[in-house]
């Protein structure tokens, strides 16, 4: 129901001194709060939801079942992306690039307690890149829980090694 204004124009013209002493309060404001803008909580929760919408990786990491987050504890990247995959999968969700997920992980570590490191020794017992703080709970299986068992399908083309 909203009407335009033909002459919004010539009455900003009359207001013009009004408007600018705003703006300089305004911007003394923002100078005085060493430029950083204030936001209100609303705002901040819109922001959180709309980031988390937008990059399934948090919900990743807050999920149950695929990975335990502990100070003593490590996983590559590599075995972080596969769990991440998994639970993209069963979840019904579209995966981020390997590359774009290392990025998401690595801007939320503080968020997590998380590190970011080339340390990592991972299957092979070689030194690679991934994060301290986290543990990979699933692999490239699927359990399944019948009565008191527990029966494990191995794709065919997992390799060996990984046939635990």
């Amino acid at each position: 129901g909203r009407v335009d204004d033909p002459d919004l124009a010539e009455k900003m013209k009359a207001e013009v001194e009004g408007i600018l002493l705003w703006a300089f309060e305004g911007l003394q404001r923002l100078a005085a709060n060493n430029f950083k803008f204030t936001e209100s909580d609303r705002t901040r929760e819109n922001r959180e939801a709309v980031k988390r919408d937008n990059n399934n990786v948090y919900d990743f990491l807050d999920s149950d079942g695929y990975v335990r987050r502990k100070a003593d504890l490590s996983a590559s990247s590599k075995e972080l992306y596969e769990a991440y995959q998994i639970y993209c999968t069963e979840n019904n969700l579209p995966a981020l690039k390997p590359r774009s997920f290392s990025e998401a992980l690595i801007a939320c570590q503080s968020r997590y307690n998380l590190e970011y490191c080339n340390n990592v020794t991972n299957a092979a017992g070689r030194r690679v890149r991934g994060f301290l703080g986290i543990e990979v709970l699933v692999r490239n299986h699927i359990s399944v829980f019948s009565g008191d068992s527990m029966r494990t399908y191995v794709p065919e083309d997992v390799p060996e090694e990984w046939r635990r």
